[in-house]
């Protein structure tokens, strides 16, 4: 045994220079000893050999072997990210790479597609067209979408660096891996992959979490994959993973806060009651002239600003106002625009008493009125209030057109 821990001592074992010395050359994207494979190879572990046995690429250790293997690995290839002050300002660099650099690399669009065309491809038959040709799992089985633009939107997915920036890994496609992205900043870091944690990697929404909400919205739609209320419901669903409530509250660590349940109805009381929180919370803020951090109700991002340590989540962006268009005419009042779903139960409730039409040509809402101008304008001010109230601006008075005129 000893004499076997001997030769991989000996077999994996480099001089510390020589380690150190492998980002001296521009063209390597990562040591080495790797290859665009091992450096995302995960170990898997055999609990029932005696004195246990770690497999990693094709190579097998002993729990002793991989710990003193995890250890060379961290000595030799350190964190070299140098700061430097200049004026009033830090720069981080590597030695071929400032901070910016890296950061434009990663935010552009042509890196980001790269890193989404290389996802596997949904093909899930039992999920919606839109969801399949949207949604897909990142290698940790972390849902993320190329409709989440937004950064930290639940399915956001953030482009990493494989073989880790901090540690010399260069800012190039070989190197990249689209990434959920609270996975990439707080468990991923700037650790190796092969001394990764895979269940706390897998944080975000699980495949499986999908489907059983892609399920329950097509439950509460009586059981019917067409209709206003499919439409509705699949909207709703995807706006919460793509972009969350309209005040932005981050969800840090969504396996941990849903217990990671396949309960669909569960999932679907976890998103409502988590958006409504965030929007009140947020109105709560405002009024009292504070703004929102975006942090209520994300106990994992509460606990990574304790630990100074752990990389810092942007603040988040502001989103413009969602805005609902409105057209009149002398006999209907009509509501157009994605914005319409949070309206919904305003929308159609006893107070406006709107009905929704799904023809492709129209998709909207409307309300007969009387040709009375004072009834439409008294109408069209309830409508304002009810808006004004959801945080949902009106705009618009284009001519609207009759649903009798289009049948």
């Amino acid at each position: 045994q000893h004499q076997h821990e001997h030769q991989h001592q000996h077999q994996h074992e480099a001089p510390a220079a020589e380690a150190a010395r492998w980002d001296a050359n521009p063209r390597n994207a990562f040591p080495p000893e790797f290859t665009i494979v091992s450096i995302r190879a995960r170990p898997s572990f055999d609990h029932t050999i005696a004195r246990g046995r770690v497999t990693w690429h094709d190579q097998t250790f002993t729990q002793r072997e991989w710990a003193l293997q995890l250890g060379r690995w961290e000595e030799a290839y350190p964190n070299i990210v140098v700061k430097t002050q200049r004026g009033k300002t830090v720069v981080k660099s590597t030695r071929h790479e400032t901070e910016a650099q890296r950061g434009k690399a990663t935010a552009d669009p042509k890196n980001r597609l790269f890193c989404w065309e290389a996802l596997p491809r949904n093909h899930d038959s039992s999920l919606p067209k839109e969801i399949r040709e949207h949604f897909r799992e990142d290698s940790y089985g972390n849902v993320v979408s190329d409709k989440a633009t937004r950064n930290s939107g639940l399915c956001f997915f953030d482009v990493d660096h494989i073989w880790p920036w901090s540690r010399g890994g260069r800012s190039v496609q070989a190197n990249f891996e689209g990434v959920q992205w609270a996975a990439n900043r707080w468990p991923k870091s700037d650790n190796i992959v092969p001394s990764l944690d895979l269940e706390a990697m897998q944080c975000g929404l699980s495949m499986a979490q999908l489907k059983a909400l892609v399920a329950h919205a097509k439950h509460k739609a009586m059981n019917k994959s067409r209709g206003a209320n499919w439409t509705h419901n699949l909207d709703k669903l995807v706006y919460w993973l793509t972009h969350g409530p309209s005040k932005d509250h981050a969800l840090t660590n969504f396996a941990l806060d849903t217990n990671r349940t396949t309960d669909g109805a569960a999932l679907w009381s976890f998103f409502e009651a988590w958006s409504k929180r965030a929007d009140a919370a947020a109105d709560v803020d405002a009024d009292e002239g504070r703004k929102t951090d975006g942090r209520i109700g994300s106990r994992a991002l509460a606990a990574a600003a304790e630990d100074k340590t752990q990389p810092t989540v942007p603040a988040p962006r502001t989103l413009a106002q969602p805005v609902i268009h409105l057209s009149t005419n002398h006999s209907m009042v009509e509501c157009h625009g994605p914005a319409t779903y949070q309206l919904r139960a305003v929308l159609k409730g006893p107070s406006l008493g709107m009905t929704f039409d799904s023809a492709e040509d129209r998709k909207c809402w409307f309300k007969r009125v009387g040709p009375n101008a004072g009834e439409r304008e008294a109408f069209v001010h309830e409508l304002e209030l009810e808006c004004a109230k959801q945080g949902v601006a009106l705009k618009g008075t284009g001519e609207a057109k009759t649903a009798d005129a289009r049948a």
